[in-house]
């Protein structure tokens, strides 16, 4: 049965602990400022459903120990000002596409639990560029304090020295 989440600001612990989840089904997330721990220890799930998260503030400790899942197809980070944990063990995670990193206040983004980010094939690695560099905001631009994006070695040592000059650029620092 579908569940109205249309009204919802917060979903903070839905799919908690949720180990045997395979699919999740889609969710009216327009309203959401907070998903922290949303499918957290969802071992199971294999693939995280396109949901609305321009609004979302509280992404910690989301996807927290999500070892199965192999992709993201879209999170806007925007609005984002707290992310701990987030993709944390997140050990099977190859595609993920995010957008607008670093257009909050936000002043380290952690992705180093994505260990295999990018890995598997020239799809993965372009939604890692996309990312990173083509969907990413431009700090440095804006005048905005420089960001750090903690990355696995497995996914940092995807990125050319090129591209790591262009994250740079927008006010960035891997690490």
């Amino acid at each position: 049965p579908f569940v109205d989440t249309s009204n919802c600001t917060s979903l903070s612990g839905y799919y908690n602990g949720c180990s045997s989840l395979v699919y999740m089904q889609n969710l009216d997330t327009s309203n959401v400022i907070n998903l922290k721990t949303f499918a957290n220890q969802c071992t199971s799930l294999k693939s995280f459903p396109l949901i609305d998260t321009r609004k979302v503030t509280y992404m910690s400790n989301m996807c927290y120990n999500c070892r199965a899942m192999t992709s993201i197809p879209c999170l806007d980070m925007g609005a984002v000002t707290s992310a701990t944990d987030i993709f944390y063990q997140c050990t099977a995670l190859v595609y993920a596409l995010i957008k607008n990193i670093g257009k909050s206040s936000l002043a380290t983004y952690d992705f180093s639990g994505a260990s295999v980010w990018g890995t598997g094939g020239e799809e993965n690695r372009q939604s890692l560029i996309d990312s990173l560099i083509t969907y990413s905001y431009d700090r440095a631009s804006a005048g905005m304090a420089t960001a750090t994006i903690k990355l696995s070695a497995n996914t940092k040592a995807l990125l050319t020295e090129e591209e790591i000059a262009q994250i740079t650029a927008k006010g960035f620092t891997i690490s």
